[in-house]
């Protein structure tokens, strides 16, 4: 019998499920697709993780992951690796999430610009500037490029913390390539000022934005 389309019914209801932020709902779904005897696929898995991630249920990640690889029905890909490490961060569980980053190279899957960001702003927040530095030269070896948003979550994260000389730096790193400055990245180096009782640099970086015609948001 074709239970494909049965495995399609079942990931729209983990996607509503996720939609709306219903982590146990998705879990008993889930426990009915298998119940069914349907094999859940890469993105059944995908989407209960990052279900679960976003309700930082981290623990139950883990044990997901577990499941998934005992199975041996799935093989874990890029997006897979990017929404548990995502997970991860989110729960503030860095050395799990550095642990899948790990895992990802023993699997022969190089991370991706969201990957690092994603890990990079979280070691930021948490203040963990040495391993963030080692991330992100270990991310120009994989010849991976930062893009704008790869600068803005990480700057946004050094504001969060009220780092503002770590989100100079960064924004100074920024300003090496052919990348622009955006709405977001700006705002994100003047909260930052604020924050450090700085408000003539953060009047000086407003005027800058000015300049280069974008508007606030």
């Amino acid at each position: 019998e074709d239970l494909r389309p049965l495995r399609v019914e079942f990931n729209l209801r983990l996607r509503s499920a996720k939609r709306k932020g219903l982590w146990k709902k998705a879990l008993t779904i889930f426990k009915e697709m298998r119940e069914y005897g349907i094999t859940p696929d890469l993105i059944s898995y995908t989407t209960l993780m990052s279900t679960l991630g976003r309700a930082k249920q981290w623990e139950l990640l883990i044990k997901l992951f577990r499941v998934m690889i005992t199975d041996r029905y799935v093989a874990p890909d890029l997006k897979l690796f990017t929404t548990l490490i995502d997970g991860f961060v989110r729960s503030k569980k860095l050395g799990e999430a550095l642990g899948a980053l790990n895992e990802m190279r023993n699997n022969k899957i190089l991370p991706n610009v969201v990957t690092y960001s994603t890990i990079i702003s979280g070691l930021i927040k948490e203040k963990q500037w040495v391993r963030a530095k080692e991330l992100l030269f270990q991310m120009r070896q994989d010849n991976v490029e930062p893009d704008e948003v790869f600068f803005n979550s990480i700057i946004a994260a050094c504001a969060q913390s009220s780092q503002l000389s770590k989100a100079l730096e960064y924004y100074a790193l920024m300003r090496e390539t052919d990348l622009k400055p955006t709405a977001n990245i700006y705002s994100s180096l003047i909260i930052a000022c604020y924050k450090a009782g700085k408000p003539d640099l953060a009047i000086s970086i407003f005027n800058e934005m000015r300049d280069t015609d974008i508007k606030a948001d």
